[in-house]
Parts: structure tokens; sequence; C-alpha cells
């Protein structure tokens, strides 16, 4: 959740007393990156958290926004498994945080 960029640092700086202010807590000016000079108002690791620190912003007139970031997702097509290549890959899967394995019927390459 954040508040976005800012053209420089003394204005992300003079936005974070603001908000202090107002009495919103546990936020930060990012330093660098993408997103510089943003103020960060924390990451979640759920959507309903985010939205509940969305609307406490609200609240106080401040509006923010949610930004997903972190995994993405990856899809791997493997062609033409034999038995003992699939069962491999359903062990692996536990220490893979359980990607999802879907068998399709495929064109021909």
């Amino acid at each position: 959740v954040y508040f976005p960029p800012l053209p420089s640092r003394a204005a992300a700086d003079d936005k974070l007393a603001q908000l202090q202010g107002l009495g919103i807590k546990d936020i930060a000016v990012v330093p660098s990156g993408q997103w510089q000079n943003a103020i960060s108002l924390g990451l979640y690791s759920k959507l309903a958290i985010a939205n509940a620190r969305v609307a406490s912003a609200l609240k106080k007139g401040v509006a923010t926004k949610i930004e997903a970031r972190g995994k993405s997702s990856r899809l791997f097509i493997l062609r033409n498994l034999t038995a003992d290549e699939h069962d491999a890959l359903v062990k692996m899967q536990a220490n893979f945080g359980g990607p999802a394995f879907k068998k399709t019927a495929c064109a021909p390459p």
C-alpha cells in the first residue's frame, strides 16, 4: 500500500510529516528504486488487510493505492514426460510451494 512517488525527497519528507500529522502510523519514504520517494504504508500478504489499510487512510482523507509486488506467475510446458518423470515432478511439487500441475492436450509442435 503506498502513496505515489513524489518529485523529490524533500517533497516526500513533507508528505510523510503531513500523513503522520493526520495520525497515519508505520509509514516510511521509499529511498530508492522504482518506488523512490513514494510513501509506503506497508507490505501485506493478504489483499483484505491491504484494503483495510487503504480504507483507514481514506477515512483520514488520504487516497492510497495497492500494487501487487513480489512473486509472479511462471508457466512451464513439459511435453512427452514418462510416467517416472511425471511422478518425480509430483514428489518435487511440495518443495516449491505447491505449484499447480495441469495435464492438457497440446497441439503438435
